[in-house]
């Protein structure tokens, strides 16, 4: 039997756990004070020793970052800040439409400067024509070729970003009609029997609706190894419906490569995230 209060509790079977080091000497100093601790205060005390015991500490040193880790970060971070036309898959897709340019057209690619590894994506980008590169479709990938480059120029002639073109199918960038589609396919296929087709003249429609007729197409194959993945068209001059002649300079108006103002622009300022000069100009309105 265990005493309680000048009482005798029998039947309790097991010990009553001894109270902790200071709560036991806080209570010999209270009792030889001749102050009893109520059951309150034992409690209170017992909770702060157990939160002091198991408590988190603070200020303690830090766990190095393993270089691993920090390499993993710092190319996740650069990779983040390159845009969309100079990526890898971008550079590596452009160094073949070149060497299939050459082989097919048998004249060089007709960039300003010399087509470099480093310089490629920035050179076809700001290119003075309009350059177009559809893929064909693979296996389980659908009927129909679709985009997979265009330049700035391009993108700006067709009203559109990159964002909305690239993936799109390339039909949709003439009208939807049977007789326009049939030639369409004719020259396509031409193309793929013959290796290239130039001097085409071809109507094709923005993104907003506006015709225009293409002229002196060259259209070539970009072939990797035994197999044709793709076809690629340069364009240098268009017309629109009220007879006024388009180009790269009147396309920028009057900035001709590298000129600003342009939906290619436009599509280039949204990718590095910020504002384009239009927008800028413009208090509080959209381009």
């Amino acid at each position: 039997s265990i005493a309680r209060g000048g009482r005798s509790v029998a039947g309790a079977a097991t010990a009553v756990p001894a109270r902790p080091r200071v709560l036991r000497d806080r209570i010999g100093r209270a009792t030889s004070a001749g102050h009893i601790i109520s059951r309150h205060e034992q409690r209170r005390d017992v909770s702060c020793l157990a939160k002091k015991k198991g408590g988190k500490k603070k200020g303690g040193p830090k766990k190095k970052e393993s270089k691993f880790s920090a390499l993993t970060k710092e190319k996740a971070a650069s990779e983040s800040k390159v845009v969309k036309h100079e990526s890898t898959e971008v550079i590596l897709d452009l160094l073949l439409l070149v060497e299939n340019y050459a082989k097919k057209v048998g004249k060089p690619f007709p960039t300003q400067g010399a087509v470099e590894i480093t310089s490629i994506a920035k050179e076809i980008w700001n290119a003075p024509f309009v350059l177009l590169y559809h893929r064909l479709p693979q296996e389980g990938e659908g009927e129909y070729p679709t985009f997979c480059y265009v330049n700035k120029a391009a993108l700006a002639l067709f009203e559109t970003t990159w964002d909305e073109f690239v993936g799109m199918e390339s039909r949709k960038t003439a009208e939807d009609e049977a007789a326009v589609q049939q030639e369409r396919d004719e020259y396509l296929a031409k193309s793929l029997a013959e290796g290239c087709v130039e001097g085409l003249e071809v109507w094709r429609v923005s993104q907003k609706g506006k015709r225009f007729l293409l002229k002196d197409v060259v259209l070539w194959n970009i072939d990797s190894g035994d197999e044709t993945i793709g076809q690629a068209a340069i364009c240098r001059e268009w017309q629109y419906e009220d007879e006024s002649v388009g180009n790269v300079e009147t396309l920028f108006g009057g900035g001709g490569e590298g000129g600003e103002g342009g939906e290619g622009d436009q599509a280039e300022e949204e990718e590095a995230g910020t504002e384009t000069p239009a927008e800028d100009a413009a208090a509080g309105s959209e381009s």
